[in-house]
């Protein structure tokens, strides 16, 4: 995961992040996962190994990520053309708040994990399998 750094950030019910809008989860750049060694499926989708855009699509009910061939775009740039497919995320409330936001990649053994963007109270997160 690279260029996740957005500090001092508020609540999706907030202005800075409105609902229904496509966001890009990172300051400047997009977010981006890679795999150098093998490829990986996502939801539905199979991606060769590589690097991919995450954006996500909060509403009041769920968040969607989406994911994006362009792995360097500007945060404001979200080119709908190169989107590979999209995924309901796993959402969970946070007792404690992350004030900066975070990601992880955890692993949930085997050949299987889950990347977790973790903000304020909410964690959404989605599953991922290492595929040779």
């Amino acid at each position: 995961i690279r260029d996740s750094s957005v500090t001092g950030v508020q609540t999706c019910a907030l202005p800075i992040l409105p609902y229904g809008e496509i966001w890009c989860p990172g300051a400047n750049w997009i977010t981006a996962i890679t795999s150098e060694d093998a490829g990986l499926e996502i939801g539905s989708m199979k991606l060769a190994k590589g690097s991919y855009g995450i954006w996500v699509q909060p509403t009041e009910k769920d968040w969607t990520a989406i994911l994006n061939r362009d792995a360097k775009a500007f945060h404001l740039d979200h080119d709908a053309s190169k989107d590979i497919g999209k995924l309901t995320m796993d959402l969970k409330h946070l007792d404690a708040p992350v004030e900066s936001l975070t990601f992880e990649i955890r692993s949930e053994g085997g050949n299987k994990g889950r990347v977790a963007l973790m903000w304020e109270q909410t964690e959404a997160s989605f599953p991922f399998t290492v595929v040779p």
